[in-house]
């Protein structure tokens, strides 16, 4: 690999990690929310319109950065460590009603 080329990306998957933390990578960033969060937080968004509350019509998830580094020194290989390492990623209050379950991935 290059040595002289950094790379910085946006979104994130086990794959990603597993290229991100390979030895003479040059990904060096990311910057990424959790797809399964967003997931979770769509179908908490579809609870709550089909019980009739008003749901936003926008709403902004919040990334995270993560670096080459970071997942080396923490040792991160996969999704679910990444959730433990950054916990973050989980925002269970995006779109959230005490009725509404709080399933949040990796549990």
């Amino acid at each position: 690999m290059s040595t002289k080329v950094k790379v910085y990306g946006v979104d994130v998957s086990t794959a990603d990690i597993q290229l991100m933390t390979e030895p003479g990578s040059p990904w060096r960033a990311t910057a990424a929310t959790d797809p399964a969060n967003v997931g979770a937080i769509v179908a908490r968004m579809a609870i709550a319109a089909g019980a009739g509350v008003t749901t936003p019509q926008k709403l902004t998830i919040p990334a995270s950065l993560i670096t080459q580094d970071a997942l080396r020194q923490g040792g991160v290989t996969n999704m679910d460590q990444l959730r433990t390492a950054l916990p973050e990623l989980k925002t269970p209050n995006i779109v959230s009603a005490p009725w509404i379950p709080q399933i949040q991935p990796g549990s």
